[in-house]
């Protein structure tokens, strides 16, 4: 059972950095962030 829990938990970490990934790549505009990009790494 501990496993178990520890494979869901690996797995929904992974989506959460992916998904974080993905927003940070794409919030992008021109090269440039319309926010301070370390201080969104900090928040997530």
């Amino acid at each position: 059972m501990a496993t178990g829990l520890k494979l869901l938990a690996f797995i929904a970490l992974l989506i959460v950095q992916i998904v974080v990934s993905v927003v940070y790549k794409f919030s992008q505009t021109k090269g440039d962030y319309a926010y301070s990009p370390l201080s969104a790494i900090a928040s997530a």
